[in-house]
């Protein structure tokens, strides 16, 4: 006995759902469950696209062994599906769940996709600016040696890198017994 479920969600959340478990009597099998992005399926399965033309915002189908429902859903009605529709729904749940098609969809993007996608995203071709292009490390060593000319003492040749050593090298600083202060701390409390 199987249990088959298909669901093509096409207004709400644009998926395709499939479920598919096979009943036996000495043998409990698990249930096999896979949802694939509708527009990222059709391209495999172009006839899923066929099969909600229009105003049909989805199809739905269970089988729970020789007990099945089916429709075919607008927003105002439904009507049951026909035996060609059963027939392929019924092969792709198959197809799907126990075959293992398809699930490279279900994969994450690599990182050249995420690039690729994020950069047709928000450089579109044509409506970008042509880009600037600038020799930031000559701009780097422009501006160090323009600040080495500047900061060098005339009367004494003393680059400031020079004066600063000079002022540190003369600056004495108090010592501080930490220890002895944390645990003064310690007795204060």
């Amino acid at each position: 006995m199987e249990y088959i479920k298909v669901h093509i969600d096409e207004m709400f959340q644009k998926t395709v759902f499939f479920e598919y478990r096979l009943i036996e009597e000495d043998k409990s099998n698990d249930l096999v469950s896979r949802a694939f992005p509708f527009a990222k399926l059709i391209e495999r399965e172009p006839h899923i696209e066929k099969l909600v033309e229009g105003t049909i915002i989805g199809i739905y189908y269970e089988q729970r062994g020789s007990n099945t429902v089916s429709e075919r859903q607008w927003l105002d009605k439904s009507e049951e599906l026909d035996n060609d529709t059963i027939d392929y729904i019924k092969k792709l749940a198959i197809k799907i769940c126990v075959d293992k098609y398809y699930d490279e969809i279900l994969k994450p993007p690599t990182i050249d996709e995420q690039v690729e996608d994020f950069i047709k995203e928000f450089f579109e071709e044509g409506d970008s600016e042509p880009l600037e292009q600038k020799d930031f490390l000559a701009e780097f060593f422009e501006e160090l040696s323009d600040d080495n000319t500047e900061s060098t003492d005339i009367s004494s040749k003393k680059t400031i890198s020079s004066q600063i050593e000079e002022k540190f090298n003369n600056t004495t600083l108090g010592q501080k017994d930490f220890l002895a202060e944390f645990f003064d701390q310690l007795d204060d409390e």
